[in-house]
C-alpha cells in the first residue's frame, strides 16, 4: 500500500485529472533524431485546442516545440516521450525504448464500437474498455484485440491503426473517425508506401474483407509498426510480405526515413 502525501494529492484533485481530460501524444527518440516530431505537435495541441479552448494552445505551438526539443537533449540511447496536456498544464515522462517485438497474435474484441463525440485526432487515455478485451484476449493466448464496429466494420486496434493486404493486393486502412485515432505513424506510412508502387486506400471496409486478407499490420509510435501473425484461428506467413520490403526502407518507427 502507498500513502500519497498532501502535496502530490493536490495534483489528483484537479478538475480536468478527476474528470479524465486530458491529450497526449507518445513520440519516438531513435538515433538521436526525434521522429515525426511536427505530426506528433500539431496533433496534440488540435487536441489540447478542443478540450481547453481558454487557454489558447493553439498558439503555444513554438513554445511547446521547444519544451520537447529541450527535454530530449540530453536523453542517450532510444526513448520515447509521453507528453501530456491537462487544463494549462504540460507533463513530460520518459522511458527507455525497449525494442518491441515485430508480430502479434491478434483477437476480435467483444464489444462493439459506435459513433461517438470524439474528434479524430483526439488522443485521450480511456483505455478501460480495451484493457479489459486485452485481459479476456491474454487468457485465450493472443497478444491484442482488434474493435469491429455496430455494423461489423473494422476500426482499429486496443491502440494502434490497422493496415491489410486484400486478396487482389490491394492495402486498405479505415479512414479517421470518432472510433479511429488519425494516427502519425499511419500518415506517415501512407505517405511513403507510394515510393514502393504501392498506395493505400482508406475507406472502411468488413469483417469478411478482413478475414479474406493476405496481410495485416498494426502501426504505433511506440510499438512500431507489427505483423499479424494471427487472426482468431487464420494465420499469415511473413516471408515474401509487403512488409518485410516496408521495414527495409522505413524501419520499424519509421526511423529510416
Amino acid at each position: 500500500m502507498k500513502l500519497i502525501p498532501d502535496d502530490v494529492a493536490k495534483y489528483y484533485q484537479i478538475n480536468s485529472l478527476k474528470r479524465g481530460h486530458e491529450v497526449f501524444t507518445s513520440l519516438i527518440i531513435y538515433g538521436g533524431r526525434i521522429l515525426f516530431l511536427e505530426d506528433h505537435i500539431k496533433r496534440l495541441l488540435q487536441g489540447a485546442d478542443f478540450l481547453f479552448p481558454q487557454i489558447g494552445w493553439n498558439h503555444k505551438h513554438q513554445q511547446v516545440t521547444e519544451v520537447v526539443i529541450n527535454s530530449c537533449a540530453e536523453m542517450v540511447g532510444n526513448f520515447y516521450l509521453r507528453v501530456t496536456i491537462f487544463d494549462d498544464s504540460i507533463h513530460l515522462e520518459k522511458k527507455v525504448l525497449e525494442q518491441g517485438i515485430d508480430h502479434l497474435k491478434l483477437a476480435v474484441a467483444q464489444k462493439r464500437k459506435s459513433l461517438g463525440l470524439n474528434p479524430a485526432f483526439l488522443k485521450s487515455s480511456n483505455y478501460l474498455d480495451a484493457d479489459l478485451e486485452i485481459l479476456l484476449a491474454k487468457s485465450r493466448h493472443f497478444d491484442d484485440v482488434l474493435f469491429l464496429d455496430t455494423s461489423e466494420m473494422v476500426t482499429e486496434a486496443s491502440s494502434s491503426n490497422i493496415f491489410i493486404v486484400t486478396a487482389d493486393n490491394k492495402i486498405l486502412t479505415p479512414p479517421s473517425s470518432s472510433m479511429v485515432l488519425e494516427g502519425i505513424l499511419k500518415k506517415n506510412l501512407i505517405d511513403m508506401l507510394p515510393e514502393f508502387g504501392l498506395k493505400v486506400e482508406e475507406e472502411c471496409f468488413s469483417r469478411s474483407t478482413l478475414f479474406a486478407a493476405n496481410e495485416i499490420w498494426l502501426t504505433n509510435s511506440v510499438r512500431g509498426i507489427r505483423f499479424v501473425t494471427q487472426l482468431e484461428e487464420k494465420t499469415f506467413q511473413r516471408s515474401n510480405s509487403h512488409f518485410n520490403l516496408i521495414i527495409k526502407s522505413f524501419g520499424i518507427y519509421g526511423e529510416l526515413l
